[in-house]
């Protein structure tokens, strides 16, 4: 596995010396290349940072409301992988396994350079606005690990505040939870949670596209702009089933594109009203939409893990059937 890692360029930014140092000796050993260490504070923003071609960045900054960073981060095309466990000491019994789910990750990100996406058997797009950090974390916390479906999570927020809301709903997550970033796709199993400041929008590949613009609406990023060009790339021929949940907020975002996406086949869920700090954006999009299922955000994932289980158990039929039909005209052949 360490000879897959080798020529891996990576960047490095961290709250502290003794972050920087661990993640520096733990890619030296694994045979990546740094091509960029620093902590926070010494870090020149306008500087040479800009100029570096990194495969992704490792952020070790916890707790840390930067505007600088958030600015910069929003502005990456790269993979962003945060930290937010602190580095265990190297004569623990922890140390060993903290190197091992970094060299996995690592791994994953090597793999990813080559990988052609595949489409899960669902997408869910998360919008939320107010009181959405506490909803979407309750709903990520509620599923198991294995679900064959993928995540788009869309709050209102400002750009320094992503990092933040980023940390709180990837606490209890059992799926990771990443700052999406252009050239990202959709897959099983992840948790791309969208910017403020830079659009991204999805294409017909399952990819994070970036179009050079801000976001074109009174909230960022956009639930309505993003369910729109989702809507319209995610196809039957992709196998993949598109759904909408909207949590918690007091805007209107999202409604319009709900029906535009129901009108083409999406599931529209919405947070239950008595179980939402802030019910106007789930009653915004049943006002234009109609809402399939509503409930408290276990109850969603609940029901997004029953779906799942059914709908493999009917593929499961419909093939046991094919097989015998099969057989039966077999037989018919060679009588």
């Amino acid at each position: 596995m360490k000879r897959n890692l080798q020529g891996l360029k990576l960047g490095v930014i961290a709250n502290d010396d003794a972050s920087l140092e661990g993640f520096k000796d733990l890619l030296a050993g694994l045979g990546c290349k740094s091509i960029f260490a620093e902590t926070l504070l010494n870090i020149d923003w306008q500087g040479d940072i800009n100029q570096l071609q990194a495969d992704a960045w490792i952020v070790c900054v916890k707790d840390h409301d930067d505007d600088a960073l958030a600015d910069w981060l929003a502005e990456q095309n790269c993979a962003l992988m945060l930290a937010d466990e602190d580095i265990p000491k190297k004569d623990s019994a922890s140390f060993g396994e903290w190197r091992q789910r970094w060299m996995q990750k690592l791994h994953k990100l090597r793999q990813g350079e080559t990988q052609v996406a595949r489409w899960p058997k669902q997408l869910w797009i998360l919008g939320a606005s107010t009181g959405g950090p506490e909803a979407v974390s309750e709903f990520l916390a509620a599923l198991p690990d294995d679900l064959d479906a993928g995540f788009i999570y869309i709050q209102h927020s400002s750009v320094a505040g992503v990092p933040l809301i980023r940390q709180v709903v990837a606490k209890h997550s059992p799926y990771p939870v990443e700052i999406a970033a252009a050239g990202q796709t959709v897959a099983a199993g992840k948790v791309l949670m969208l910017g403020a400041k830079k659009r991204l929008l999805l294409n017909s590949q399952g990819m994070l596209e970036a179009d050079g613009r801000a976001w074109a609406s009174d909230f960022s990023p956009s639930i309505d702009q993003f369910v729109y060009s989702a809507a319209t790339k995610v196809a039957t021929i992709n196998n993949c089933q598109l759904g909408v949940i909207i949590f918690s907020g007091m805007a209107g975002d999202g409604a319009e594109a709900c029906r535009f996406a129901q009108q083409r086949g999406a599931q529209i869920w919405a947070q239950s009203i008595d179980s939402s700090i802030s019910p106007y954006m789930p009653i915004a999009a049943a006002e234009i939409a109609e809402i399939e299922f509503s409930g408290s955000p276990k109850q969603l994932a609940e029901k997004i893990s029953q779906q799942l289980v059914d709908t493999e158990v009917e593929l499961q039929a419909a093939e046991q059937t094919d097989e015998q039909t099969l057989e039966a005209e077999l037989d018919k052949v060679a009588s």
